[in-house]
């Protein structure tokens, strides 16, 4: 994790100079067209991390909040804990089963263990920050940055995780955005010459 935030701060930092490095490398034909998809490509997975971090800041804001008022211990560190894990595709549930069970070891070590204290009322505020962030922050933020689909974002996060473990979950759908952007501008155009002309 370390390792990986530090190259994504250096590239981050040095992303220009880099990029002007190769710039009298691409073929003087090609160049504008090439400038013009990395330049799209990398506005799309700008827009892709922004919005990563607005919903690690609505979910971290969500739990910490609902967990404080239901008495979970350490809701600040389980809060940013659900927080973070959401940047990765369906990992923030891991926050979920610990929040339940801190309750439920807190209410029976003080002798007044209640089932609605306990497990419902943090299961219920982690399923409200889910639902908040699957039905208006994703659909505002990741869908208009990245233009695909939930089944698209789901199979390619899982294909990501095959082939490269936690860091093809992080990577796998800015990856799928680019390819998408490749594809319409590039291969789809020559299929359909091609396929006019039989």
């Amino acid at each position: 994790g370390v390792i990986v935030f530090f190259c994504f701060f250096y590239f981050s930092w040095k992303l220009p100079e880099m990029a002007a490095w190769f710039v009298p490398y691409i073929p003087e034909s090609s160049r504008q067209r090439t400038l013009e998809l990395t330049a799209r490509m990398d506005r799309t997975v700008s827009a892709f991390v922004r919005g990563r971090l607005i919903q690690v800041a609505v979910i971290t804001t969500v739990l910490s909040t609902g967990w404080y008022i239901c008495g979970v211990p350490y809701w600040l560190l389980l809060g940013v804990l659900g927080g973070v894990l959401n940047l990765i595709p369906y990992a923030a549930v891991i926050a979920w089963p610990v929040a339940v069970l801190l309750a439920v070891l807190d209410l029976a070590t003080q002798g007044q263990f209640s089932w609605l204290w306990a497990v419902i009322l943090p299961s219920v505020v982690y399923f409200i920050a889910q639902g908040l962030d699957g039905w208006i922050v994703e659909p505002m933020v990741q869908g208009q940055a990245t233009d695909l689909d939930p089944l698209t974002v789901m199979l390619v996060v899982l294909l990501g995780a095959s082939v490269a473990g936690l860091l093809g979950m992080l990577l796998a759908i800015p990856t799928a955005a680019c390819v998408k952007i490749l594809a319409s501008e590039l291969l789809l155009p020559r299929l359909r010459a091609l396929a006019g002309k039989y």
